[in-house]
């Protein structure tokens, strides 16, 4: 493997889109996005690593200038070749290093899996925005 992780599948444990009926197009507004990634090592394999996201439309969102309510989750598996002689500091660069990678991966498919679902709604396709993942979220243990 020349790379440091390698995406072996993903899949979408749940999916729900419903376009808003107060939606009012002259009052748009980018809808707050919730996002949840979730890093664990695999119990079974020791380089096998998923990650489970969650990305969808906050509670709190005003219905009528968003045009759509979702709630997206995808998982998947990577299999990783983190140096095993690495130092406590080198493998928590391996590990943000896979974090912010693989989760940006898993956010690109999603945002094209609700582009295809609302391409079909009342309002037309719902693009979502850039997000930026933070390594600093995986601290060393």
């Amino acid at each position: 493997m020349n790379t440091p992780f390698e995406l072996i599948r993903y899949f979408y444990p749940s999916s729900f889109m419903a376009a808003n009926k107060e939606f009012k197009p002259e009052s748009f507004v980018l809808p707050g996005i919730e996002v949840r990634p979730n890093m664990m090592q695999n119990a079974e394999a020791a380089n096998r690593w998923d990650i489970a996201l969650f990305v969808g439309t906050q509670d709190n969102t005003d219905r009528t200038s968003a045009p759509y309510d979702f709630g997206i989750s995808i998982f998947g598996m990577f299999l990783c070749g983190f140096p095993e002689d690495s130092s406590v500091e080198e493998l928590l660069k391996y590990k943000r290093l896979f974090y912010v990678n693989a989760s940006s991966m898993l956010y690109s498919a999603v945002r094209d899996h609700l582009l295809t679902l609302s391409a079909l709604g009342p309002y037309g396709p719902f693009v979502l925005p850039a997000y930026r993942f933070d390594p600093e979220d995986i601290v060393a243990q």
